[in-house]
């Protein structure tokens, strides 16, 4: 793993940076091509083991963009549609 103050507090910067150290002692077929980093756990079985099944969908949703909330028209409560 890099070293931390070298790569700051940018979590997704120094996962590449090792991910990219580790790749080129790898064959081309062997190299990860790409990730997803998330808060949430993997999904498991009651026995522990992952549900593999469900990962493809849980990569896309974690790769997808999360929106920017927008905020809501500034209406005044005081006026009416006439504007009075």
């Amino acid at each position: 793993m890099p070293n931390r103050a070298a790569s700051g507090d940018n979590i997704d910067a120094a996962v590449r940076a090792a991910l990219e150290t580790a790749s080129r002692r790898l064959p081309t077929y062997e190299r990860i091509s790409d990730y997803a980093i998330t808060a949430d756990t993997l999904p498991q079985t009651r026995l522990g083991k992952i549900q593999r099944h469900r990962l493809p969908a849980r990569f896309d949703l974690a790769k997808t963009p999360v929106p920017k909330p927008t905020r809501a028209p500034r209406c005044h409560p005081w006026k009416t549609e006439n504007g009075r």
